[in-house]
C-alpha cells in the first residue's frame, strides 16, 4: 500500500473547522491517487455541495488528482454588493 500524501488545505471563512490544526494553511494527509473530492469526503466537508476550489493557484474541480505538497484552497460562494 502506497504512503499517503501530505497535501496543504487553506480553508476560508468557518470552513477551517472541517481541519485540524491552527492557522491559515493547515497540512493534512490523503490516501495516494486522492482527489479533491475524496479530501472533502475525508474531512467531512462534502456536506457543502456550493464551494469555489482551488488547486495551487488554480480553479479546480472536485474530481482534481491531488500530489504531495498541493494546496488546495476551499471558499464557500459570496454574496451581496451595492
Amino acid at each position: 500500500m502506497p504512503p499517503p500524501l501530505r497535501v496543504r488545505v487553506r480553508p476560508y471563512a468557518d470552513l477551517a473547522r472541517y481541519f485540524p490544526g491552527t492557522g491559515a494553511v493547515r497540512e493534512v494527509d490523503v490516501p495516494a491517487g486522492a482527489t479533491v473530492q475524496d479530501l472533502l469526503e475525508r474531512y467531512g466537508v462534502d456536506a457543502e455541495p456550493r464551494l469555489t476550489l482551488g488547486l495551487n493557484g488554480e480553479l479546480a474541480d472536485r474530481n482534481a488528482a491531488l500530489a504531495a505538497g498541493d494546496l488546495v484552497d476551499i471558499l464557500v460562494p459570496m454574496t451581496g454588493g451595492a
